[in-house]
């Protein structure tokens, strides 16, 4: 019975707060093999100035919900979210 809180940045729709809702918990299902239904999920939304989110130097890539990570931007432009795209996972950045 796993107990997941969620700290995000408020400005999501309902529709994409139930979509990292229901992929985080599909995740769960498959990876540890808890019940579908076996559900508890608490999120805060937080204005951006609430929350300071800074490299944490554990190799994984910051990544911004209108694209990729900030260095993969061109200066000036922010990509959309495709339709359908409700969680985009990070992993680990190969060592040099």
């Amino acid at each position: 019975m796993p107990l997941v809180y969620y700290d995000i940045v408020r400005g999501r729709s309902r529709d994409e707060v139930r979509a990292l809702l229901d992929s985080a918990q599909a995740a769960l299902v498959e990876a540890f093999g808890t019940p579908e239904r076996d559900r508890y999920q608490l999120l805060t939304e937080h204005s951006p100035d609430e929350m300071i989110i800074e490299d944490n130097g554990l190799g994984y890539r910051a990544l911004r919900k209108h694209g990729g990570h900030p260095s993969d931007q061109p200066a000036g432009k922010e990509n959309s979210v495709s339709e359908g795209e409700a969680l985009r996972v990070a992993s680990p950045e190969p060592e040099a």
